[in-house]
């Protein structure tokens, strides 16, 4: 086994399969340990780890190791159909998980096969939570609803 660190746009095949270190652990066995020390916590930087088998040292097993950084903001989950209200001639949708300040796009259609969404209204939301209402066609049997943000 062999380890290096460094760019990725530095990176090469590793030592020869007879200057490499051995595992620690599990020599003979097809489980085996290996503590590797020396890897970078630079998140700039992509750790390589090079692994060969003496049963096969041609086969090359490559194995990169990085430092993933936390997000700063958390992340918010799609927008979707909280609840849905049908009354008074008119079609109530609440819409939750909406961002404060981006414009946002009722599509609708009355054929899910057709692939021919229409937009119904297009609002900005103030809050987290919205409501738009749709007036009840006499003509339709059914109406289908989704969310585009923009």
């Amino acid at each position: 086994m062999h380890s290096g660190s460094g760019p990725a746009s530095q990176l090469r095949l590793g030592l020869p399969f007879a200057q490499m270190t051995p595992f620690n652990e599990g020599a003979g066995s097809r489980q085996h340990r290996a503590r590797v020390a020396g890897l970078s916590a630079d998140p700039n930087v992509a750790n390589t780890v090079y692994v060969r088998c003496a049963a096969n040292p041609d086969f090359v097993l490559r194995l990169q190791y990085g430092v993933i950084l936390r997000r700063a903001m958390p992340v918010v989950p799609a927008p979707r159909f909280q609840r849905t209200n049908v009354g008074s001639g008119r079609v109530l949708l609440s819409v939750t998980n909406l961002t404060p300040g981006l414009t946002n796009e009722l599509l609708q259609t009355t054929n899910l096969s057709s692939g021919a969404w229409q937009t119904h209204t297009t609002f900005q939301s103030l809050g987290v939570v919205s409501e738009v209402s749709d007036p009840l066609a006499t003509n339709q049997e059914r109406s289908f609803y989704r969310l585009r943000v923009r």
